[in-house]
């Protein structure tokens, strides 16, 4: 622990001698100054808001008051110890900032006893301001920590709020990337593969539900002409045209694929042959009504189809072959037309032309 310093002001050597005998060197640092001049340039070399010590006055009838008033001034944030020696202690008013009276004569003992009071006091107010700028500084502290982790936290919030996008994102694109997976490009319909899980899954529901099932098998009429006449891209209209048509109009539960060239399957769950017919006949209806403008030629449309209704114990093969045959039969009738298949079942279960 660093000595206190002791500054005694006065005109002649009396009480800085007592004390340098009094008091150890350990605890306090005494300086003798012989006027308030002398103080004055003294306690100026002293910082404002460090801790200057003890001052104690022994002046008789000198200008004291504005001397304590000056000191007070400078270090009233800081620690200090102002104390007056004098032989009429009542002429002393301790507003003036005096934080102790020496009523002179004064004995060695309560000279040594006053003076180590006031040592406490100041040591007792420079741990009070260092407390307090240790709390200012933890403050200080705290509030740049604040402002660090809010920082923190927006940054982790920002990065969040990238982190959810960027999955987002992903989400789509794989939603995109099984779409494109599942579905024909160029139709907008189930590709064969899907097409023939969905037909997979229906034959099973019908087969646990007993709910009928129906499928209508539909082929573009002279398409290879219209490839050939008109070009691949005005064939590739006509898919366009049909895979739109099928996307728009059927029922939410039902189910269309692009089944291979110009060729789709339709399946129709919960539907009777008698009603498959009908739907399958004003599909073809509208299609006839279109014409595909392309490469400067007016392109007719019409298509054959067949329409089949599942029979129990059936595989998924044979069903689809029954709703190919009618479509086949509606082509050699003259296409643009509906064929049902009625056609008996032979012994080895195909149907009987």
């Amino acid at each position: 622990m660093k000595p206190i310093p002791l500054l005694v002001i006065e005109k002649v050597d009396t009480l800085g001698s007592r004390l340098r005998n009094l008091l150890s060197a350990k605890e306090f640092k005494i300086t003798a100054l012989f006027s308030i001049e002398e103080a004055e340039e003294t306690l100026k070399e002293i910082p404002p808001d460090k801790p200057a010590g003890i001052v104690l006055l022994h002046l008789g009838e000198g200008p004291w008051e504005e001397f304590a008033r000056t000191i007070r001034k400078r270090f009233f944030l800081t620690p200090i110890q102002l104390l007056v020696a004098t032989e009429a202690p009542e002429k002393i008013l301790l507003e003036e900032g005096v934080d102790d009276i020496l009523h002179l004569p004064i004995s060695d003992e309560e000279l040594t006893l006053r003076i180590q009071a006031a040592g406490i006091r100041y040591r007792r107010q420079v741990q009070l301001v260092e407390e307090r700028e240790f709390l200012r500084k933890a403050v200080k502290q705290e509030e740049e920590l604040t402002a660090k982790i809010m920082e923190q936290n927006r940054k982790l919030k920002r990065a969040f709020e990238d982190i959810e996008r960027v999955n987002e994102e992903l989400v789509r694109a794989n939603r995109e990337l099984e779409r494109i997976a599942r579905h024909d490009a160029l139709s907008g319909l189930l590709n064969r593969i899907t097409l023939f899980n969905a037909v997979d899954a229906e034959i099973e529901r019908t087969l646990r539900t007993g709910t009928p099932l129906s499928g209508i098998m539909i082929d573009i009429d002279h398409f290879k002409n219209i490839n050939d006449n008109y070009g691949h891209q005005c064939g590739d209209d006509v898919i366009r045209m049909i895979g739109n048509w099928l996307l728009g109009n059927l029922r939410k539960y039902d189910v269309a694929g692009r089944y291979g060239g110009e060729e789709f399957f339709v399946v129709l769950p919960n539907t009777r042959l008698n009603h498959a017919v009908k739907i399958a006949e004003r599909f073809r209806k509208t299609v006839q009504t279109y014409t595909i403008e392309c490469n400067s030629h007016a392109i007719q449309i019409t298509a054959s189809m067949g329409v089949a209704e599942y029979r129990m114990g059936e595989t998924r093969d044979m069903w689809i072959n029954r709703c190919d045959r009618a479509m086949y039969v509606a082509k050699n009738r003259g296409r643009n037309q509906v064929v049902a298949d009625t056609f008996p079942l032979g012994p080895s279960g195909r149907p009987r032309r």
